[in-house]
């Protein structure tokens, strides 16, 4: 979506089934959750797209590890977005306290709520720097 001057916005979110456990190994190492982020934000910069990181969500039935993993790769997402001066939204933990989320994602298949989960998602994106993003990009 074009924005002030023509800037084409874009919205980055992973890292949430990255962190989850198969046969004693994460399926993708922090680090290089990290590189991809870090990637993704270079070619965001080179093409002049406005980026704009959500933090990953919680998967409610994952277990505590998962959600300590999870917040600790959120942290460093939201540093290396703090050195580049890209926009940044924290979910995890917000989320993984939310009965409307975590009710409705235990509801289904322990990830994904209903509709209450994601208008309460959408009101951390609007409580962030998402106006902000929109009226300037790349600032």
């Amino acid at each position: 979506m074009p924005g002030e001057q023509g800037h084409p916005y874009g919205v980055v979110s992973f890292g949430s089934n990255d962190m989850v456990e198969e046969d004693g190994t994460v399926r993708v190492a922090a680090a290089r959750c990290l590189d991809n982020l870090a990637s993704i934000l270079d070619e965001s910069k080179r093409r002049a797209i406005a980026a704009l990181v959500v933090g990953p969500p919680p998967v409610i039935d994952a277990g505590e590890d998962h959600l300590r993993r999870t917040a600790t790769l959120a942290d460093a997402m939201a540093a290396l977005c703090r050195r580049r001066h890209v926009p940044f939204v924290a979910t995890t933990q917000d989320l993984a306290n939310n009965p409307t989320w975590t009710g409705e994602a235990l509801a289904g298949d322990g990830a994904h709520p209903g509709s209450g989960g994601y208008q309460s998602l959408t009101a951390l994106v609007l409580a962030g720097p998402w106006h902000e993003w929109i009226a300037h990009p790349g600032r």
